[in-house]
């Protein structure tokens, strides 16, 4: 469950008089959940992923706001909105500051006192537990066409009733280790997420039967660094094996053959020893 930075930046920044201080890289990531947060002490309650929301009511010092945002990337949260007028005013995000964040591809964000924090908090906890609905109903679909059962036609029904239009997609899959906990596949998730995101192409990414499968909507495969970016982000340990890539495919009736094809594929790399899962 998680949605992209950049979406809820677009779709809500006239609404709550948003504005981003930083660079285009950080609004690439996605958060699970919105945080209030004050103290840098409570940092470490943080699981990572997290887009935190301040009023900077523990500011007592000059350097209090830079602490505040080590602390954040150090526990891997993925943004910082600021209200700005009472604690912290605007000119106390120097110029230091938002350079830093834009090195650190983490995006800050400042907003008008006015704005009320129950509102903008309800909000996106709101549109983040759609998403998890959507998402879950999602994956369950894929999941099922993968399978190729006797219901893959109630599947194919659903899917258009999502709005989920065919398209020409590539089909990858990457083989895990072992069986990892919910928590750190969606760290995982996560982090791919970030890389994809740069991207300007639909794609859909889900575990099944032990394996990480990606579905990428079809673009030209001139430039393939995105891949390499996404393999070097793997964590040590969690892929073994060899990634396997289908065909091109038109339609998501042609799932189940393109996860065929993509095994086929990973089976022959491991003959051939190219291409290993880092």
């Amino acid at each position: 469950m998680s949605i992209p930075i950049q979406a809820i930046y677009e779709t809500t920044r006239d609404k709550y008089s948003l504005r981003l201080l930083t660079g285009p890289n950080g609004p690439t990531r996605e958060f699970t959940w919105v945080q209030l947060c004050e103290d840098i002490g409570n940092a470490s309650f943080f699981r990572g992923g997290e887009l935190v929301v301040t009023t900077g009511l523990s500011c007592s010092h000059a350097g209090w706001l830079r602490e505040f945002i080590d602390a954040l990337i150090q526990h891997q949260t993925c943004g910082l909105f600021i209200f700005v007028g009472k604690y912290i005013k605007e000119q106390d995000i120097t110029k230091e500051i938002i350079a830093y964040c834009s090195e650190q591809h983490f995006p800050l964000f400042v907003l008008p006192w006015n704005v009320h924090l129950a509102d903008i908090m309800q909000d996106y906890c709101t549109r983040l537990l759609h998403a998890r609905q959507e998402e879950m109903e999602l994956t369950r679909l894929l999941r099922s066409l993968l399978a190729a059962g006797l219901h893959q036609e109630q599947a194919l029904q659903e899917l258009q009733a999502l709005e989920l239009e065919n398209m020409p997609f590539f089909l990858f899959i990457f083989p895990l280790k072992a069986r990892i906990a919910d928590e750190q596949q969606q760290s995982i998730r996560l982090d791919w997420k970030r890389h994809l995101n740069h991207l300007t192409c639909h794609y859909e990414l889900f575990f099944y039967k032990n394996q990480l499968v990606l579905l990428l909507e079809h673009f030209s495969m001139a430039n393939t660094d995105f891949l390499r970016d996404i393999e070097a982000s793997m964590p040590a340990g969690i892929f073994q094996g060899y990634a396997g890539q289908s065909a091109v495919h038109d339609s998501w009736q042609e799932l189940s053959s393109a996860y065929e094809e993509a095994c086929t594929a990973a089976a022959a790399a491991s003959c051939q020893k190219k291409q290993p899962c880092l």
